[in-house]
């Protein structure tokens, strides 16, 4: 994963069907600079993730209980 090449200071990334944040907190961890939101329907999982996201004091990173259809 070459974000450094890909994205820019303020880019937003889009983790959708986040789950518990497995994709989107190791990466909003190592990339400060960039926007995570963090899509995840089932509210078990958005409960979890958000305990996780305030765990890991991440202020780049928005949880939404959220289905992508389409």
């Amino acid at each position: 994963f070459m974000a450094e090449q890909v994205f820019a200071a303020g880019d937003v990334v889009l983790d959708i069907g986040a789950g518990i944040g497995g994709f989107c907190l190791p990466y909003a961890l190592k990339f400060p600079h960039l926007r995570f939101v963090a899509l995840e329907p089932a509210e078990e999982y958005v409960q979890i993730l958000r305990r996780n996201v305030a765990r890991l004091g991440l202020s780049n990173v928005t949880v939404v209980q959220a289905a992508v259809v389409g």
